[in-house]
C-alpha cells in the first residue's frame, strides 16, 4: 500500500484551546499588561500541541489530496477525528462520499459494500477536530503556557538557580526538558505526557 497525499486546512492554525480570561485566572496575572503577550502564548501552545499530537483538536475542514497506487481495503485520511465527510471524487470511478462508511475516530473510510477501494486520485472534504475539547488537552494547554509565561526570557533547560557564594546552576539533560513528535514539533516533557493518548503517531 503506497499514499501520496497534500491536504490544505482552513483555518490553516487552531483557535486558541483556552481563553485569555481563563489562563489569566490559571496563573493568578489580574492586571491586562501582559494581555497581547498570554494571547499569543495561547496561540503558540495551542497550534504546538496540535502539531505534536498529529491530532485535529480544534474543528476544521480539511480537502485532502490522496494518490492510492494499489487496490487498498481502507483509505486513512491524514487527520483525526473527523465528523463528517462532505464531498468524495475518484479520477477512476463514479463514486461519492455516499459509496463509503467512515470510522470516525480513526478517520479511516471503507466502503460500504465490502469491497476493494480503487487505485487512483481522491480528493476527500472533511471536518475534523472534537466538539468539545477533552479536559486534558485544555489543561495541558494551560500548563504550557504557563511553561512559556515562565520562562520567558529564561533559559528552559535551567533545573535549578544558584546565588554567587552560595551554590551552582544544574541544567536538565540535553533532549530531557523536550520531547519531539512525529511532526518534528517539540513540548516539554510534562506535557507530553498529559498528551500522550491523543497522540497519533500515523504521520500525514
Amino acid at each position: 500500500m503506497s499514499y501520496h497525499r497534500n491536504a490544505e486546512l482552513t483555518p490553516a492554525l487552531p483557535a486558541g484551546f483556552v481563553t485569555l480570561a481563563d489562563v489569566k485566572a490559571y496563573l493568578g496575572v489580574s492586571d491586562d499588561a501582559q494581555n497581547a503577550k498570554l494571547t499569543s502564548m495561547i496561540d503558540a501552545a495551542s497550534a504546538t500541541s496540535e502539531a505534536f499530537c498529529n491530532t485535529i483538536f480544534a474543528t476544521r475542514t480539511v480537502v485532502e489530496t490522496i494518490q492510492i497506487e494499489d487496490d487498498v481495503s481502507n483509505i486513512v485520511l491524514g487527520y483525526s477525528p473527523v465528523s463528517a465527510v462532505i464531498s468524495l471524487s475518484c479520477d477512476v470511478t463514479a463514486e461519492t462520499s455516499a459509496d463509503f462508511m467512515l470510522l470516525r475516530s480513526n478517520g479511516f473510510l471503507r466502503k460500504a459494500d465490502g469491497s476493494q477501494c480503487s487505485a487512483g486520485f481522491y480528493t476527500i472534504t472533511y471536518t475534523a477536530g472534537f466538539a468539545t475539547l477533552p479536559e486534558a488537552v485544555t489543561l495541558a494547554c494551560k500548563e504550557f503556557v504557563r511553561d512559556l509565561y515562565n520562562a520567558n526570557g529564561v533559559n528552559p533547560l535551567v533545573k535549578s538557580d544558584a546565588v554567587e557564594g552560595v551554590g551552582s546552576t544544574s541544567f536538565h539533560a540535553p533532549g530531557s526538558y523536550y520531547v519531539t513528535g512525529t511532526t518534528g514539533a517539540r513540548v516539554p516533557v510534562a506535557i507530553a505526557g498529559m498528551l500522550g493518548s491523543y497522540v497519533r503517531n500515523f504521520a500525514p
